[in-house]
């Protein structure tokens, strides 16, 4: 899911995930209510965004579901914003305008190997307590 109040970032980053089945929102709100159907693993949200911010979004995903990855993305380099992002659960941040359009790529595919790390742990937590 791509979280921004930019629509041209938003449908840039539509057009560019093609090969995922990605939805989107432009506020925190109406992201957090279609988090809230379960369906989602990955979420790009802007850190600025009226309303609820990314922070916000970011401690309210983590809340649902701490297994979710979250990449936030930023207009602005407010180490601090980044730093709490981070601290809050943020995989990893991304400064837009994208340099290098590679690097949403990267960042996916952490996002995706994390999950497997998360799947995996889960797995054997389940099977655990089957065996345990």
């Amino acid at each position: 899911m791509v979280v921004d109040d930019e629509p041209e970032i938003v449908e840039a980053l539509i057009d560019y995930l093609d090969e995922y089945d990605v939805d989107y929102a432009y506020d925190a709100d109406s992201a957090l209510d279609k988090i809230d159907s379960g369906r989602f693993k990955i979420v790009l949200a802007d850190i600025m965004m009226p309303g609820l911010d990314g922070i916000e979004l970011l401690r309210r995903i983590k809340d649902r579901n701490p297994g979710i990855q979250v990449i936030m993305m930023t207009g602005q380099t407010t180490v601090m914003r980044v730093s709490e992002s981070m601290q809050e659960g943020a995989l990893k941040y991304l400064l837009k305008p994208f340099d290098n359009i590679s690097e949403v790529d990267r960042a996916i595919d952490e996002a995706i190997n994390k999950l497997k790390e998360w799947e995996d742990v889960f797995r054997k937590t389940l099977l655990a307590k089957k065996t345990g």
